[in-house]
C-alpha cells in the first residue's frame, strides 16, 4: 500500500493506484515517490529528518531529498497539481534484487554485508574509515583486479577480505558504506518500483526521490556517491515491459555508471541514452558522439545550453521505432555556484531556466519518469526551487484524486 496526500486531503490517506494523466488545460499532474517517513516528517515542516553526521565532503542526500521534497509540499497547498505519495518501508529483508537487472549480485550482496564484515574483518579499521564520527566504510587503495571469490585453506568458498572487494567495487573515498546503506538502499528500491508502477498504470509525469543519486553506479562498481543506478534500473524494467525507453541525463557530471551500462546492456536496457554534462571535470569519460554532449564552462541558458537540450532530446527521439518513455536523470549542480563544479568548468544555469527544462521535456508527449541526481548548492534554496520550477506544472487549479 501506499500513502497519498494531495490537495484537499488534511491527512495521509490510502490510495489504491495512480493515474495523474488528465488536468487543467490538458496538464499533468506531478506524481512525487518518496519514503512514507520522509514525507510524514516534511509534511510537519521538520526537515531535518534522517541527517547524518557530516560527511567529508559536499554530498548530504538526505537534506537535499527533504528541502526538495519541502518546496513540493509547499506547491502543493498552494494548489499547484501535485500529489507526494509516500512509500513505506517493509520490513529490512536485506534484498537488493529488484536492482539484478543492470547490478551484480555479488555487489548487491556486498552492500547488504559489508559494514558488517568491516567491524568483523577489520576490527573498523582507521585508515578504511571516512570519519571517526560518521564511521563509513571507504577505500584505503583501489585495485583494478577483481578479487573474486578465492581459494582460501580448509574453506574452498571463501570470498576475499571485505578491504579487498571494497577496493576493487568502489572508485572513490566520497561514497561511504555505513550501517544503514543497506536498509537505505532497500527502501530507494521500493521507492523505484512504485514510481515505475505509477508509469506503467498510465502515470504521465512521475518523481521518484531516492535518498542516493544513481547514475555513476554501474554494474561491478559504485562511486560519486551512488551506490544503484536508479536511472538505468528504471530503463530496463520498463523495457521488460515492453517500452522503448529513452535515458537523458542532465546531471552537471557525465553519467558514466549509465553509460557502462548502455554499452554492456545494449538495447535491454533502453532505445537511446544521452547525457549532457561539463567536458572538463569528473568523470573525465569520453562518451562519444552518439551518447554523449559535452559543454564548456560558463554556459547559460540562451547561450549553449538550450541548443544542446534539444540536441539531445532529437538524438532520442531518432531511436529507431522512437520512444514510448523518457526517464530523466536530473542534477542541479548545472547552477551557477554549484560547490561539487570545479570553476572553470562549472555551469551558470538559474532556478527559473528549469522551467523550460520541464516545458521542453514536458512537450515530447511521452510519459516522463524523473529520477533525482545530484545538486549540492543547499543555501539559499537554489536546487529545491530549480527542481519545483522544472517539474510543477504552471496551473493554479487542483483536481481531487
Amino acid at each position: 500500500w501506499i500513502m497519498m496526500v494531495h490537495e484537499g486531503h488534511g491527512a495521509m490517506a490510502a490510495a489504491a493506484g495512480a493515474g495523474g494523466a488528465g488536468g487543467a488545460a490538458g496538464l499533468p499532474v506531478l506524481q512525487v515517490y518518496v519514503d512514507a517517513q520522509v514525507l510524514r516528517h516534511v509534511l510537519d515542516g521538520d526537515e531535518s529528518y534522517g541527517l547524518k553526521p557530516s560527511r567529508l565532503c559536499e554530498n548530504h542526500p538526505e537534506l537535499r531529498r527533504n528541502r526538495i521534497l519541502a518546496a513540493l509540499v509547499e506547491r502543493m497547498r498552494g494548489g499547484a497539481r501535485v500529489e507526494c505519495f509516500g512509500v513505506p518501508a517493509g520490513r529490512p529483508s536485506k534484498d537488493l534484487s529488484f536492482a539484478a537487472v543492470v547490478h551484480s549480485e555479488r555487489l548487491l550482496d556486498f552492500y547488504c554485508t559489508a559494514y558488517a564484515r568491516f567491524e568483523r574483518e577489520a576490527m573498523s579499521d582507521l585508515p578504511f574509515m571516512d570519519n571517526p564520527e560518521h564511521r563509513g566504510f571507504v577505500p584505503f587503495h583501489f585495485t583494478r583486479e577483481d578479487p573474486g571469490p578465492r581459494r582460501a585453506v580448509g574453506d574452498a568458498s571463501a570470498r576475499p577480505h571485505v578491504e579487498a572487494e571494497l577496493s576493487f567495487f568502489a572508485t572513490d573515498r566520497d561514497t561511504p558504506i555505513d550501517a544503514e546503506t543497506c536498509e537505505e538502499l532497500e527502501q530507494d528500491l521500493a521507492v523505484l518500483r512504485a514510481a515505475i508502477q505509477a508509469v506503467l498504470e498510465g502515470g504521465q509525469l512521475v518523481y521518484a526521490m531516492p535518498t542516493h543519486p544513481g547514475h555513476h553506479a554501474s554494474s561491478m562498481h559504485f562511486g560519486g556517491y551512488c551506490f544503484l543506478n536508479y536511472a538505468a534500473c528504471a530503463a530496463a524494467h520498463l523495457t521488460l515491459a515492453r517500452h522503448r525507453v529513452g535515458i537523458l541525463d542532465i546531471d552537471y557530471h557525465g553519467g558514466d555508471g549509465t553509460l557502462y551500462l548502455r554499452r554492456d546492456l545494449g538495447d535491454a536496457l533502453c532505445a537511446a541514452f544521452v547525457s549532457i554534462h561539463a567536458g572538463r571535470d569528473y568523470p573525465y569519460v569520453d562518451f562519444g558522439e552518439e551518447h554523449g554532449i559535452e559543454l564548456p564552462g560558463g554556459v547559460s541558458w540562451s547561450h549553449g545550453y538550450s541548443q544542446a537540450l534539444d540536441a539531445a532530446v532529437e538524438k532520442i527521439l531518432a531511436a529507431p521505432g522512437g520512444i514510448t518513455v523518457l526517464v530523466v536523470s536530473l542534477g542541479l549542480d548545472t547552477l551557477a555556484g554549484d560547490p561539487e563544479a570545479r570553476p572553470h568548468a562549472a555551469f551558470a544555469l538559474k532556478p527559473t531556466d528549469f522551467t523550460m527544462i520541464g516545458q521542453r521535456l514536458r512537450s515530447l508527449g511521452v510519459p516522463l519518469l524523473v529520477m533525482q541526481e545530484g545538486g549540492y548548492q543547499f543555501e539559499p534554496h537554489l536546487v529545491p526551487t530549480a527542481v519545483a520550477s522544472c517539474l510543477v506544472p504552471e496551473a493554479t487549479a487542483s483536481t481531487p484524486s
